[in-house]
């Protein structure tokens, strides 16, 4: 994970993990944003010039793509270029093909699942 802002403010609703599943020709993808690390963080640099983060911070439609290949990667393709999966997707009509959902916890949801309140 990256460093922290040391200015920012302890939010108890500012999201603190991303879990964002795509659908590609069948197959489920799951990548969760507290699992990336700087190896991640390289090799988006290499391939595509920005660190992962900044495709889950903006995400947009070339945020799905990157998921897509980061969570290929982690999950058996460790060597797969960012460009076969743009390839396969040159346009955001092709993209229609993919299925995906981004679930977001925030400080407080993740501080609740561990100390839940007594009755």
């Amino acid at each position: 994970m990256p460093p922290k802002n040391k200015n920012a403010g302890t939010q108890d609703d500012a999201p603190e993990s991303m879990v964002i599943t795509v659908i590609e020709d069948g197959k489920t993808y799951r990548l969760r944003s507290d699992e990336l690390g700087p190896a991640d963080d390289l090799a988006c640099r290499q391939q595509i010039g920005y660190p992962s983060g900044h495709f889950l911070e903006n995400f947009g439609g070339d945020s799905v793509l990157v998921v897509l290949w980061l969570a290929r990667r982690k999950q058996g393709e460790p060597n797969l270029p960012f460009q076969k999966v743009l390839e396969k997707y040159p346009t955001y009509a092709a993209m229609e093909a993919l299925d995906f959902e981004v679930e977001t916890k925030t400080r407080k949801q993740t501080q609740d699942e561990v100390d839940p309140l007594d009755d």
